[in-house]
């Protein structure tokens, strides 16, 4: 939230935008969320977790603003989810989880997760020739 609000009193530019912060402490997801940018966390290639969009109503997010017809930063949510590792967090604006229904989103993690191990083994295997 200190974050939000030093970058909401400090803007002088005329805008608006929604937001989402997350900062990771342990095992703990802090994150402060306003209109319908959100993230998701993944655990063993299901959501556990999905945040909440704000919005007025249909396809009417909360915007942070300084205009007259914009939010400011008190109407932003916090938000603490407890995380395990190997989460998987997947943080986007609106348009990301607009077109990816969470079905397809939980593959896609699942097959990067099977693309990341993959290219281990075979780093692992360079490694091991250019050691000898």
């Amino acid at each position: 939230m200190e974050v939000l609000n030093e970058a909401y009193f400090n803007t002088k530019c005329q805008g608006s935008s929604t937001n989402c912060i997350l900062t990771l402490m342990c095992d703990i997801v802090h994150a402060v969320n306003l209109g319908d940018s959100r993230f998701v966390d993944i655990r063993d290639g299901a959501i556990v977790y999905k945040l909440e969009i704000q919005q007025k109503g249909f396809d009417y997010p909360f915007q942070l603003g300084n205009g007259v017809k914009f939010d400011d930063s008190s109407v932003a949510q916090e938000i603490k989810v407890i995380v395990r590792t190997w989460d998987v967090i997947v943080m986007s604006i609106d348009g990301l989880f607009d077109n990816v229904h969470n079905i397809e989103l939980e593959k896609l993690e699942r097959d990067g997760l099977m693309d990341l191990r993959e290219l281990g083994i075979f780093w692992r295997n360079c490694s091991c020739g250019l050691e000898e």
